[in-house]
């Protein structure tokens, strides 16, 4: 997992459809930003408003459907106790 540490952000260019020419997209910790490369205007995101925007599957619980944020809060959760569980168990 990389994780971003604030000032540092990780860029490529990439094909977005309906847009001609290459696309700069960079990730920060605060958010991302789409950029035609070679010009200086871009667009941005904050990160909660990028998930917000996300769609859930359908193979979701129905109290997580059309629920993003929640969707990922909850699935962390489930990894985090389920690596709590066997850490507690391989100490025994």
């Amino acid at each position: 997992m990389t994780e971003l540490n604030e000032g540092q952000s990780i860029s490529r260019l990439i094909r977005v459809y309906g847009v001609e020419g290459p696309v700069a997209v960079t990730l920060k910790p605060g958010g991302i930003s789409f950029r035609v490369k070679g010009t200086k205007k871009f667009v941005f995101a904050p990160w909660t408003e990028v998930v917000a925007a996300c769609h859930t599957g359908t193979d979701v619980p129905s109290f997580l459907m059309d629920k993003p944020m929640d969707l990922l809060k909850n699935s962390a959760a489930k990894v985090v106790a389920t690596k709590v569980k066997k850490a507690t168990k391989e100490g025994k």
